[in-house]
């Protein structure tokens, strides 16, 4: 719904976000991109912060890993991913596959948060859903000095 792009722009950040789907495009001052993971291909640029919350969980297991070293190459340098990673039963009107796999390739990036907490939702709550929060950061190239 474009909540959280909301936030982050009445915070004063530059919030570009990607929704493929227009009628969840609802913040005004946030400029949108009609794009669809894993191949992003409308989405240009380096970013200092990319969010990618309860997405990945809808993709096959090879698109997910697709996906994920597709926002990789968004990163600038120390830029972080954000990644919520739901487990559990999907609703019944949603396909779902687990992630069992997705965080062992690191796309050189460095873990640097991972925290697993149990769903806010009622509903979720019930049929034990987690949601695994990640942060994963794109270490600064750091210039080697000139060999004497």
């Amino acid at each position: 719904t474009g909540a959280l792009a909301s936030l982050l722009q009445m915070q004063g950040h530059v919030v570009i976000a990607v929704e493929p789907c227009a009628r969840l495009r609802s913040a005004p001052a946030v400029t949108w991109i009609s794009d669809t993971l894993p191949r992003l291909s409308k989405t240009r640029g380096r970013y200092d912060l990319v969010f990618c919350l309860g997405v990945l969980q809808h993709l096959a297991p090879l698109d997910q890993r697709r996906s994920v070293q597709r926002l990789a190459r968004l990163l600038a340098p120390g830029g972080r991913l954000v990644l919520a990673l739901r487990q559990g039963p999907a609703p019944k009107e949603r396909r779902a596959w687990p992630m069992t796999s997705l965080l062992r390739a690191k796309n050189g990036l460095v873990m640097t948060r991972f925290v697993r907490r149990g769903s806010l939702q009622p509903g979720n709550r019930t049929h034990h859903v987690q949601w695994t929060w990640v942060v994963l950061k794109r270490p600064k190239v750091t210039a080697k000095p000139p060999l004497r």
